[in-house]
């Protein structure tokens, strides 16, 4: 009998788990830097016209909505038995397609940017400001409630029957059906609402989410559930970035 049957803490010990583990810190940490740098170089170089940045993050979206479902039919087709998914290709398509990305990166040419000398003081004497604190506070927030949503929902739906192409599915159905109208119209309704009541909308699209969730018991739902993605990324990532920017 293999060990691990008897005992389910022995996985955790495993030099497999902490290798994962470890890759995916250090690949999250090192997305997470590259998103947002590109978010800065993007608005450095639409100057005058911050509105206009859901304009761009959309072609992200589509490429996000694409590569999932491509991705999802790949891991499908390379595994004839179900219960052992090959995600081999994928990740090889992975490293290829970031080799790629590295060529208009290279190509980009922004306007260097003269930052405070005392950037420290500058950054404390913001988080001071009563307006920026709950800003933060937010911003932790949905970041949290962002993550377990992206770390756990794929697992969710295979515990209820989700094959690995509904997966694909349901990234596109998130990204190409929910995500990138609102990018479209983010401009118009951080216009019309401001950005506090954008922040407002996040969050109460994320309750309606999680509420959704928990009495869920077929894989299909996380399509109509997933129009709340607009909402919650769409609206409150251009918000937040160009609240940040201004």
């Amino acid at each position: 009998m293999d060990a691990r049957e008897t005992n389910p803490d022995s996985e955790f010990l495993s030099f497999q788990f902490w290798s994962l583990f470890v890759l995916i810190t250090v690949s999250s940490s090192a997305l997470c830097a590259v998103i947002f740098l590109i978010d800065a170089v993007c608005y450095e170089m639409l100057s005058h016209k911050k509105e206009e940045y859901g304009f761009q993050r959309l072609w992200g979206t589509i490429g996000w909505g694409v590569g999932a479902l491509a991705g999802g039919y790949i891991n499908q087709l390379t595994s004839p038995d179900p219960s052992n998914i090959d995600y081999s290709l994928s990740f090889f398509l992975l490293g290829l397609l970031s080799l790629v990305d590295l060529i208009p990166v290279f190509k980009l040419r922004v306007e260097e940017v003269k930052y405070s000398s005392q950037i420290c003081k500058d950054i404390w004497s913001l988080l001071c400001r009563i307006d920026m604190a709950i800003n933060v506070i937010i911003v932790f927030t949905i970041g949290a409630l962002s993550g377990l949503i992206w770390n756990y929902q794929f697992w969710f739906m295979k515990e209820i029957g989700a094959s690995q192409v509904l997966l694909g599915l349901s990234m596109i159905f998130e990204g190409v059906v929910a995500e990138l109208p609102c990018f479209l119209i983010s401009g118009w309704v951080i216009r019309k609402i401001g950005y506090a009541n954008c922040n407002s909308l996040a969050l109460l699209c994320f309750g309606l989410r999680y509420l959704c969730f928990a009495y869920m018991w077929n894989p299909w739902m996380t399509s109509p559930v997933g129009l709340l993605h607009g909402p919650t990324f769409g609206i409150f990532f251009a918000s937040m970035t160009l609240y940040g920017k201004t």
